[in-house]
């Protein structure tokens, strides 16, 4: 008799109840919206901005009132980052694992497991043959579940159409309109339940940060439109900069505009070159790019770059990642002193990028999005600004292509790009220090 009230109590009582009652979750109306959808058994693909709650309020809900609502259920969980499942997706879900509704249930960093043998299960993507086989059955059936859908490869969801299932979310931040996820929203709409979520639904991500974002990366860049308006792009899959950008920026140059005088330099040994670029206000220009296997003669070089152009020491920004170090410690011997950078470093606004070589190139593209500097009209360096592509980290942060994944598709290092954007984007400006003007990053 107990047993069948509890059963009636299961079937008895909705996700957003449960969501409210249960785990003490207040969701926002377009939150509802997607938990009732859900509910009722319709295909659910859902685009948001970035941290609108869709993992921790819509995924963490729906599994757990799957898993109470069926306690021999099962629930498959996969997606395109493996970080994004454990870290994000099931360290959510044990925060509920004290509730006294879920007593008896094991808590795992993949899994959780009910009393009666129902469990909830996350998959890699690495195997498509993993994502089949999964069907319903009297008694026991299936929810499948994707998050961050926009990096799933195609033959993911082909493995999951070929499962027979009753609840289906596919949920993701928005990036390149292309595969599958951004298919669900266009061509295959009639097929789903769809919603796109721009930060202006969710309270909780201010007006201050929408155009704190909107001033930073540009209204019209494919990282706000995501970021904000939960946007798909046509060039977020390719080119961090396109080459259309590029020669917008060429052929329509803004005025020169006289400022401070700044440096970048990048080093090397063998085939790949020994660059300097020079910011003159607001024209950046290659200094020099050459050959040279004799480090101390590179050296050497580039001391006398920095005097024909009469560069000072303290205004000299160099790479010193990899053989950049021995190179700066030898200008230091010199008695050049440069401001190291590190590309592999945190990045200023390291909830974005990946690190810092990643921040510099996308805040360069909002320069050139935005014509703020005359670019050098060189051909090696116009092909190697347009030629590195876009990627996400595991964290979905964003970064760029690795110079040896460059080199495997054919693709020469972008040295000249490299100190292009260096000189471009750390700029330097004025203070009063000890009555005298000093130049500062």
């Amino acid at each position: 008799m107990i047993l069948s009230l509890v059963a009636v109590l299961r079937a008895q009582i909705p996700l957003l109840t449960f969501a409210r009652s249960a785990l003490g979750l207040n969701p926002y109306p377009w939150q509802a919206r997607v938990l009732c959808a859900t509910e009722n058994k319709f295909p659910v693909a859902l685009a948001t901005c970035n941290g609108a709650g869709k993992t921790s309020i819509i995924l963490g809900s729906a599994v757990l009132w799957f898993l109470w609502h069926f306690p021999r259920g099962r629930c498959v969980i996969t997606s395109g980052s493996w970080t994004q499942l454990t870290e994000q997706l099931f360290m959510g879900l044990r925060e509920f694992s004290t509730k006294p509704l879920f007593r008896g249930w094991s808590f795992l960093d993949s899994e959780i497991r009910t009393p009666q043998g129902g469990f909830a299960v996350g998959l890699s993507v690495d195997d498509p043959q993993r994502i089949e086989g999964w069907h319903s059955k009297p008694g026991s059936p299936v929810m499948f579940v994707v998050d961050e859908a926009k990096s799933i490869r195609d033959a993911i969801f082909q493995g999951v159409a070929r499962c027979t299932v009753d609840y289906k979310i596919f949920a993701s931040s928005t990036g390149a309109a292309q595969g599958q996820f951004y298919r669900c929203f266009t061509e295959e709409r009639g097929a789903w339940w769809t919603m796109r979520v721009p930060s202006m639904l969710c309270p909780h991500i201010t007006a201050t940060k929408r155009e704190s974002d909107r001033k930073q990366y540009g209204e019209h860049s494919f990282l706000y439109r995501s970021m904000h308006l939960a946007e798909f792009t046509d060039d977020a899959c390719l080119s961090i900069i396109t080459p259309g950008v590029l020669r917008a920026n060429l052929e329509s140059p803004p005025a020169f505009l006289p400022g401070l005088r700044s440096a970048f330099c990048d080093f090397a040994a063998g085939g790949d070159e020994n660059v300097l670029a020079i910011k003159d206000g607001n024209r950046v220009f290659l200094a020099a790019c050459w050959r040279e296997t004799d480090t101390i003669q590179a050296v050497r070089q580039f001391i006398a770059e920095f005097k024909r152009f009469s560069l000072a020491s303290g205004s000299i920004y160099a790479d010193e990642g990899g053989l950049g170090v021995v190179m700066c410690d030898a200008l230091r011997d010199g008695g050049w002193y440069v401001s190291r950078v590190n590309n592999g470093a945190a990045a200023n606004r390291s909830e974005v990028y990946a690190n810092r070589g990643a921040e510099i190139w996308f805040e360069a593209k909002r320069l050139i999005e935005e014509k703020k500097m005359i670019l050098p009209e060189d051909p090696v360096f116009i092909q190697q600004a347009t030629n590195r592509r876009v990627e996400y980290t595991a964290t979905q942060k964003l970064r760029v292509e690795p110079k040896e994944a460059m080199r495997n598709r054919g693709v020469s290092s972008p040295d000249r790009a490299d100190v292009v954007f260096g000189a471009m984007v750390l700029r330097w400006r004025r203070r009063r220090n000890h009555g005298g003007d000093v130049e500062i990053d």
